[in-house]
């Protein structure tokens, strides 16, 4: 898993994940939950197919050389 912090309450998580005997890359947004003491997760994400997953690589590398 690889955690990327935007924030002292904020962060994007970016893990494999198995939802419904189906694997995937989920990109999601989780913040801070004082009550629970805890990162949550939030519905701001991406669920990626691995079939997908080099697409949005080349997705994200052009938008960086556009940056």
């Amino acid at each position: 898993m690889e955690v990327i912090k935007k924030s002292n309450k904020h962060e994007v998580r970016v893990e494999a994940i198995e939802y419904g005997g189906r694997r995937a890359i989920d990109v999601r947004v989780w913040v801070w939950a004082k009550e629970k003491e805890d990162y949550i997760p939030t519905r701001r994400g991406v669920t990626v197919q691995p079939d997908q997953v080099d697409s949005l690589i080349s997705g994200l590398i052009e938008a960086k050389e556009d940056l």
